[in-house]
């Protein structure tokens, strides 16, 4: 089973964000999903419902079922992804990264005009 990365469809940066890493994917490691489709309403159901409320880029690693939230999901995609990528993937281990990414996330729908994904997308 593969890892599936979600995301805020509605977002400029984060559409261009996934069409990056669906490209950079070369082992094809991973799926997309929207927060708000039909994939993260069931997966995250119950006690995990609000994960798709907070509105933040959510990674469903396999098969370990680990779930990884904001700067730390980012930087572990790059971690999994392997080669180069894992230069700056280590990362994830870090505590600033989440501030980081909370700092790029205030604006993050500034970024002009909706991109047309690239990837195949999970309901």
């Amino acid at each position: 089973m593969k890892s599936v990365i979600f995301f805020d469809h509605h977002c400029p940066l984060c559409r261009r964000t996934i069409n990056f890493l669906g490209r950079q994917d070369k082992h094809q490691r991973f799926q997309f999903a929207p927060l708000d489709g039909k994939t993260a309403e069931n997966l995250f159901l119950g006690s995990l419902a609000h994960l798709c409320a907070m509105n933040t880029v959510i990674l469903l690693e396999q098969p370990s079922g680990r779930i990884w939230m904001r700067g730390r999901a980012v930087f572990r995609v790059l971690w999994l992804m392997g080669g180069g990528w894992k230069c700056l993937g280590w990362l994830y281990e870090m505590p600033f990264v989440d501030l980081v990414y909370k700092l790029v996330a205030k604006h993050r729908k500034r970024g002009g005009d909706l991109p047309p994904l690239s990837v195949h997308l999970l309901p």
